[in-house]
Protein backbone atom coordinates (compact mmCIF):
# COMPACT_ATOMS: atom_id res chain seq x y z
CA UNK A 1 0.00 0.00 0.00
CA UNK A 2 1.30 3.27 -1.17
CA UNK A 3 1.36 5.91 1.82
CA UNK A 4 -0.65 9.04 1.78
CA UNK A 5 -0.64 12.39 2.99
CA UNK A 6 -4.24 12.87 4.64
CA UNK A 7 -5.46 17.03 5.41
CA UNK A 8 -7.95 17.18 8.92
CA UNK A 9 -9.71 20.38 8.83
CA UNK A 10 -10.96 21.28 12.04
CA UNK A 11 -11.70 23.94 14.42
CA UNK A 12 -11.10 23.18 18.55
CA UNK A 13 -12.56 24.72 21.24
CA UNK A 14 -10.50 27.47 21.46
CA UNK A 15 -10.36 28.25 17.47
CA UNK A 16 -12.46 31.05 17.64
CA UNK A 17 -12.78 34.13 20.37
CA UNK A 18 -15.66 34.34 22.19
CA UNK A 19 -18.30 37.67 21.28
CA UNK A 20 -20.25 39.13 24.09
CA UNK A 21 -23.43 37.72 24.12
CA UNK A 22 -22.53 34.17 23.78
CA UNK A 23 -23.75 31.96 24.96
CA UNK A 24 -21.83 29.31 27.53
CA UNK A 25 -22.32 26.68 25.21
CA UNK A 26 -21.20 28.76 21.79
CA UNK A 27 -18.12 26.11 21.00
CA UNK A 28 -19.79 23.22 22.11
CA UNK A 29 -19.85 21.73 18.39
CA UNK A 30 -15.76 22.51 18.15
CA UNK A 31 -13.14 19.71 18.87
CA UNK A 32 -11.22 18.96 22.00
CA UNK A 33 -7.51 18.38 20.84
CA UNK A 34 -8.09 14.85 22.09
CA UNK A 35 -10.41 14.07 19.20
CA UNK A 36 -7.97 15.64 16.73
CA UNK A 37 -5.22 13.33 18.02
CA UNK A 38 -7.33 10.62 17.94
CA UNK A 39 -7.88 10.75 14.34
CA UNK A 40 -4.13 11.20 13.82
CA UNK A 41 -3.43 8.21 15.15
CA UNK A 42 -5.60 6.31 13.20
CA UNK A 43 -4.54 8.10 10.11
CA UNK A 44 -1.31 6.97 11.22
CA UNK A 45 -2.44 3.18 11.86
CA UNK A 46 -3.22 2.71 8.34
CA UNK A 47 0.23 3.60 7.25
CA UNK A 48 -0.82 7.28 6.26
CA UNK A 49 0.65 10.19 7.01
CA UNK A 50 -1.87 12.58 9.21
CA UNK A 51 -1.53 16.76 8.06
CA UNK A 52 -2.93 19.30 10.32
CA UNK A 53 -4.94 21.80 7.69
CA UNK A 54 -6.59 23.83 10.52
CA UNK A 55 -9.74 25.93 9.91
CA UNK A 56 -11.73 26.04 6.76
CA UNK A 57 -10.24 29.47 6.49
CA UNK A 58 -6.58 28.44 7.04
CA UNK A 59 -7.31 26.20 4.48
CA UNK A 60 -8.07 28.94 1.82
CA UNK A 61 -6.03 31.10 2.65
CA UNK A 62 -3.04 28.61 1.85
CA UNK A 63 -4.08 27.17 -0.87
CA UNK A 64 -4.79 30.72 -2.22
CA UNK A 65 -0.67 30.76 -1.82
CA UNK A 66 -0.45 27.20 -3.24
CA UNK A 67 0.79 25.91 0.32
CA UNK A 68 -1.42 22.92 0.45
CA UNK A 69 -0.17 19.20 -0.59
CA UNK A 70 -1.95 16.72 0.19
CA UNK A 71 -3.58 13.41 -1.25
CA UNK A 72 -6.74 13.36 0.34
CA UNK A 73 -8.54 15.85 2.77
CA UNK A 74 -11.09 14.52 5.90
CA UNK A 75 -12.97 17.59 7.24
CA UNK A 76 -14.88 17.29 11.04
CA UNK A 77 -14.96 21.77 10.67
CA UNK A 78 -18.27 23.05 11.76
CA UNK A 79 -17.21 26.56 9.62
CA UNK A 80 -17.59 29.35 11.80
CA UNK A 81 -20.38 32.26 10.89
CA UNK A 82 -21.58 29.51 8.52
CA UNK A 83 -25.39 30.41 7.92
CA UNK A 84 -25.78 26.93 6.32
CA UNK A 85 -27.62 24.58 8.96
CA UNK A 86 -26.31 20.56 9.62
CA UNK A 87 -28.88 18.04 8.52
CA UNK A 88 -30.83 17.34 11.17
CA UNK A 89 -29.66 20.95 12.91
CA UNK A 90 -32.82 22.69 14.12
CA UNK A 91 -32.99 26.76 14.52
CA UNK A 92 -35.48 28.43 16.91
Amino acid sequence: MTSRSIGILYELHDAYPRRPGDPPDAHVEYEPEATLLALERAIAGLGHRPVRLGRPHDLLEAASKGGVAVDAALSIAEGFGSSIPEPGHVHH
